[in-house]
């Protein structure tokens, strides 16, 4: 993977301009300081295990895209950069291992109530025998009027996917340039159709 193939050595001075630049949102500087972590980042991935059926490179991509996003506001004078990367790596790599995991993407895996808001924005906590045939209704629309892509992004969505993981995957499919902003278009997008089909 390309963080591990251009690795680079940086002494205590380097880390600190670069972290300020990165601050600044240098996006060149912000990836200098992860590749510096190359070595780092894959022990950290393979001690949390990779499971069957996902390609390890997938989650190095997906890790790097996160980096870059949290890279900024890192502080050197408040920890070290293999700690501050840890804690990312720690707390994001369940999600991303989960983006990654091959799935049949059927409704049937999203709660009620968040199926629900295919139909109505405002889905009650206790649902009545009406809610009921109204999920149905929604987990069909769902089923049988989106293409694979737009229900690959709903069901993401109402699983509470990241916007930025949902942005990832699409790309990784095939999508051009996909980001946060775009895919919540996308999502309302969707929504629209399906409601207005509901009509």
């Amino acid at each position: 993977h390309a963080i591990l193939e251009e690795m680079v050595i940086l002494d205590e001075g380097q880390v600190k301009d670069l972290s300020e630049k990165a601050g600044q949102g240098d996006q060149d500087a912000a990836l200098t300081l992860i590749r510096s972590q190359g070595a780092w980042i894959l022990k950290l991935v393979t001690r949390a295990g990779v499971p069957e059926g996902i390609e390890i490179d997938d989650l190095l991509s997906d890790i790097t895209v996160t980096l870059l996003e949290d890279v900024g506001s890192y502080d050197p004078d408040k920890s070290s950069l293999t700690t501050f990367i840890e804690l990312i790596i720690s707390r994001r790599l369940p999600r991303i291992i989960e983006a990654n995991r091959p799935c049949s993407y059927s409704s049937e895996s999203v709660d009620s109530e968040r199926a629900l808001q295919v139909v109505d924005d405002s889905a009650p906590v206790e649902l009545s025998l009406e809610d009921r045939e109204a999920i149905d209704l929604a987990r069909d629309m769902i089923d049988t009027r989106l293409t694979k892509s737009e229900r690959e992004i709903i069901l993401q969505y109402l699983e509470d996917w990241p916007l930025e993981t949902i942005a990832s995957r699409a790309n990784k499919a095939g999508g051009s340039g996909s980001n946060a902003s775009s895919i919540s278009r996308t999502i309302q997008a969707i929504f629209s159709k399906l409601r207005d089909e509901m009509v």
